[in-house]
């Protein structure tokens, strides 16, 4: 039925497009000659433009990134380009997340089942006893251990409340971020070792360089008494007896 009503919609995961292309932010980009045929879903910007849809099918994904965005801002790791970066995207993010919810209200809750088995995936993670995944704290390992998709996750608000309250804020981290601090600590334990290689090496080079000044010193006044033991005096010669 939309089709027939909208023949130009098209269909997207973030959202859809009613492409009318004189309103589309992504035609700006192409040369004069080229726009008007189609929408470049690719680099769609549904934040800013006037074609873009979002339905209550796209919200779990919008919400899900609105949430990974303030947890990776408040980690106290992250550079500043990165930080700027973060908080450039939850700015447009936030434009569809607060158009959204002051439009359609909060999500629909899971049902009973899909809580249940939540909390006792919950449960299992927790405890170090996981059935069905490797056993870290991540959400993305809550939703594979209970077996729902991802976005279900982010619609059960209140297991989502309890996880980050159990959940230390400190490994919410995604597996590229855990190997950049195992090496950045690995970087560290070896500048330790080798600051420590260095202050002892210098410590044996001043004792050396004492030791050096010790015998030079002793070498010069050695010289010193040679050379005046070696001092010969000529003692005068008798006189003959007539």
């Amino acid at each position: 039925m939309l089709r027939n009503e909208f023949p130009s919609l098209h269909w997207g995961t973030l959202n859809h497009c009613m492409w009318d292309a004189a309103y589309a932010a992504c035609q700006k980009a192409l040369p004069a000659d080229q726009r008007g045929t189609a929408p470049l879903i690719g680099v769609c910007e549904p934040s800013r433009c006037r074609n873009s849809v979002v339905t209550r099918a796209h919200a779990p994904v919008w919400l899900a990134e609105e949430h990974d965005l303030q947890v990776m801002i408040g980690e106290r790791r992250v550079s500043t380009p990165r930080l700027a970066s973060l908080q450039s995207r939850l700015v447009d993010v936030q434009l569809v997340t607060d158009a959204w919810k002051s439009k359609r209200g909060h999500l629909m809750a899971v049902s009973a089942a899909t809580e249940a088995k939540l909390r006792a995936a919950m449960q299992r993670l927790l405890a170090g006893t996981p059935a069905h995944t490797d056993g870290a704290l991540t959400k993305e390992n809550l939703a594979r251990e209970a077996r729902v998709s991802h976005a279900t996750v982010h619609r059960a608000t209140d297991i989502l409340a309890e996880w980050n309250t159990r959940v230390d804020r400190s490994i919410l981290r995604t597996p590229g971020e855990v190997r950049r601090d195992d090496d950045i600590a690995a970087l560290r334990r070896k500048l330790s070792a080798a600051n420590s290689e260095i202050t002892e090496l210098r410590g044996k080079l001043d004792a050396l360089a004492t030791v050096t000044a010790n015998l030079y010193h002793e070498t010069q006044a050695l010289h010193q008494k040679l050379d005046h033991r070696g001092m010969l005096h000529v003692l005068p010669t008798p006189a003959a007896e007539s």
